[in-house]
């Protein structure tokens, strides 16, 4: 079986644009007429091995999310809201995930099981809220209120990275101007020091320690900083250690309520 992405005409000459699974073109040709569609294009669709791991954007969340929300309320089958949704996300990772999503349900899972093949777009909260909406059978109304929830959401997140960037930037100036001064500049200006280093204060003295440290080991030193990086991402990866650390930046005074 194959998955073709297709153009078609209807009755009315309106045109249909979508996903269909078929064995071949000719097959997926006859499948559109038994729907009172003409097919004027199709081509085949090659999925990547890790379409499971498709991340969508915040936006294309919301809008997908919207969409789909308004179609289902309309009375469209779930199965056609997604076909149609597939051409209008604006990224070829946007339309592979939808389509993907649209075959899961062609072959008998429902919604709420189709979302958790998809960790990494739905979070938990968003499969749980469908899975309790088709329960209740109002779906529609849930996803639009997780489509206002997921835009508050972002709203707030961009306002938080905007007022934090410009205290960040100055730590980031600071930081450089300060490792220039200490490895660059007070060096020479310690060799012109008529008295050399051994009259210089014991302050001057414990900076141009440190500048010797950080000009003779820096490659260590940047070695050893990746590494850290590089064990403090894996280490957060980790649902207890990030659970861990959840918790202890939720206990420090302000910045808890800020996250």
């Amino acid at each position: 079986m194959k998955t073709f992405e297709y153009d078609a005409r209807g009755l009315g000459g309106e045109i249909e644009t979508g996903f269909l699974t078929a064995p071949d073109e000719p097959t997926l040709d006859r499948e559109l007429e038994e729907r009172g569609l003409f097919m004027t294009k199709a081509k085949p669709v090659k999925f990547g091995r890790n379409a499971g791991k498709v991340k969508l954007s915040s936006r294309e969340l919301v809008s997908m999310t919207t969409q789909l929300s308004t179609l289902l309320k309309a009375g469209v089958p779930i199965l056609s809201a997604l076909r149609g949704l597939a051409s209008q996300m604006s990224t070829d990772e946007g339309r592979e995930l939808i389509a993907r999503m649209a075959e899961s349900i062609e072959s008998g899972r429902s919604f709420s099981e189709t979302l958790e093949a998809f960790p990494e777009s739905f979070g938990t909260v968003f499969r749980a809220a469908v899975r309790a909406g088709e329960m209740t059978g109002s779906l529609p109304p849930v996803l639009a209120n997780q489509a206002r929830f997921l835009e508050w959401s972002a709203e707030i997140r961009s306002t938080t990275l905007q007022a934090l960037f410009y205290p960040l930037m100055l730590i980031m100036a600071i930081t450089g101007l300060v490792i220039i001064m200490i490895t660059f500049v007070l060096p020479r200006i310690v060799k012109m020091m008529p008295g050399g280093v051994d009259n210089l204060p014991a302050p001057t003295l414990f900076l141009m320690g440190i500048s010797d440290f950080l000009t003779g080991n820096y490659l260590v030193l940047i070695i050893g900083l990746a590494a850290a990086v590089a064990a403090g991402v894996w280490a957060l990866r980790q649902d207890h250690i990030a659970v861990a650390v959840s918790r202890a930046l939720f206990s420090v005074p302000r910045l808890g309520d800020l996250l």
